[in-house]
């Protein structure tokens, strides 16, 4: 229905901020990487 196609849109800009990221060369900003975690010491999990 309509939430899962908002879960699927929300996925997929997530997944095309962190391609954008990887590209420049930056961890995503809402620490989505393995690298950012560990950088950063702690892990965020949002659903």
């Amino acid at each position: 229905g309509e939430k899962k196609e908002l879960v699927d849109g929300v996925i997929q800009a997530l997944e095309l901020e962190q391609t954008q990221a990887n590209e420049a060369g930056v961890g995503p900003s809402h620490g989505f990487s393995i690298d950012d975690d560990v950088a950063g010491g702690e892990t965020e999990e949002e659903e």
